[in-house]
């Protein structure tokens, strides 16, 4: 009897033990360990800064047709100020010369004076913005635009109120280039053949323009 006493005693004490132990393990606090903190460097981004060329200035020739006069070679230099990225407005001086070849034919001298010499100031709206494909594989910026304005002409030794009508296209090569092919529609009235008429003078021209 004491035998089995001992026994139970002895098993309710590791039975003890076993539960003291556990709560001491859990009770533990954590080993001390090497805390990894990640070494950030913190860095001030800049965001990148687009550069603007807002003015443009360059020269073109072409053929100018004035109306009963014939088509002849033009040359001019322009000036133009990107106000927003679509809307522009340019200032435009061109000189050609006119003939009058039925005059010419009746033995008449209408012309006191064949120079002409334009003055305009457009405003312009860039449409269609895309690329064209150059023969060496690269891709040029291009945009299409419309111009409307009012300028003077001066067309022998008078001077007509002008209204400018046409487009163009625009390609950029490289930053600091662009290439011009433009269409413009002078619309103005002279009396030169004893008719007061309202003509529609055509110029057709290629240009360069620098960017800065």
């Amino acid at each position: 009897m004491p035998s089995k006493l001992n026994h139970k005693l002895n098993s309710v004490l590791a039975l003890l033990l076993l539960i003291t132990g556990g709560s001491s393990a859990l009770a533990a606090p954590p080993t001390n360990r090497d805390i990894i903190t990640p070494n950030v460097e913190r860095r001030e981004i800049k965001p990148p800064q687009i550069e603007v060329d807002d003015i443009e200035v360059g020269g073109f020739v072409g053929l100018y047709s004035a109306e009963d006069f014939g088509a002849n070679a033009v040359v001019g230099i322009f000036g133009t100020y990107h106000l927003t990225e679509d809307i522009f407005i340019q200032g435009t001086v061109g000189v050609s010369t006119v003939t009058s070849e039925t005059a010419d034919l009746l033995g008449q001298t209408i012309l006191q004076d064949d120079g002409l010499t334009y003055l305009n100031v457009l405003f312009g709206y860039n449409i269609l913005p895309g690329e064209v494909f150059a023969q060496t594989g690269r891709a040029w910026t291009s945009s299409a635009y419309f111009v409307a304005g009012l300028g003077t002409t001066k067309l022998n030794n008078d001077s007509n109120f002008t209204l400018v009508l046409g487009g163009g296209l625009r390609m950029v090569p490289i930053d600091w280039l662009a290439v011009h092919i433009d269409f413009r529609d002078h619309i103005y009235k002279t009396t030169i053949l004893d008719i007061d008429k309202t003509t529609h003078n055509i110029e057709l021209s290629v240009g360069a323009s620098y960017f800065f």
